[in-house]
């Protein structure tokens, strides 16, 4: 055995479960923003964790599935979890997307932005990045919504999904064009300006 492959495996037998996981999901995020989403391999993820191609899988059966793991990682840590009962759904919005604003103005928000630019192009990665991540989201804001119905809040109603798309999208546009998420303010000022009187007021 040579000196590479006894430290792999040394490397290996040390760490089992989460603290495993932990490294391969760093090395994969590493790897991403290194090379892109196309071009990111098992046996480079594999060198960059210090581990073996066959513990990668024993967990995943390719490249795609996880970078995927990666990315729905990274978004969940970005998204602070809305409990509908804590706030008013005023505060419960401001909250939820200044907290999001700030953590893509982060350190590894910079890692968020470089994985929407190769994700950007792979329509299975978007899907299963819909299915797995911003739909149990869209989920939390209706809850968030059917609470603030019933204590008065805004009036019952349909919501239009299209509306709880407003934020992200302003939030993303400003990324976009200049590099920067928007600030607590800016944030306040979509959701007082723009999503709450759409509630309190719906069309009819």
């Amino acid at each position: 055995m040579s000196p590479d492959t006894m430290a792999t495996a040394s490397s290996t037998m040390r760490r089992h479960g989460d603290q495993l996981r932990s490294a391969v999901m760093a090395a994969a995020l590493e790897e991403i923003v290194e090379v892109g989403v196309a071009r990111a391999s098992m046996d480079s993820i594999a060198h960059r964790a210090g581990t073996g191609k066959a513990t990668l899988y024993r967990r995943w059966p390719n490249a795609g599935a996880l970078i995927l793991d990666a990315i729905v990682e990274v978004l969940a840590g970005l998204v602070r979890p809305i409990d509908p009962t804590a706030a008013s759904l005023r505060e419960a919005l401001v909250e939820m997307f200044s907290h999001l604003t700030d953590a893509l103005n982060s350190p590894r928000g910079q890692i968020l932005r470089d994985l929407i630019g190769g994700s950007a192009h792979d329509p299975a990665i978007l899907s299963q990045v819909r299915d797995r991540f911003m739909l149990p989201r869209q989920a939390e804001v209706f809850a968030c919504l059917e609470v603030a119905m019933e204590r008065g809040e805004i009036p019952r109603q349909s919501i239009n999904p299209y509306l709880l798309q407003v934020p992200a999208a302003l939030i993303v546009h400003q990324l976009i064009s200049t590099g920067r998420a928007p600030s607590a303010q800016d944030v306040t000022f979509i959701i007082d300006t723009i999503v709450m009187p759409l509630l309190v007021t719906p069309s009819s």
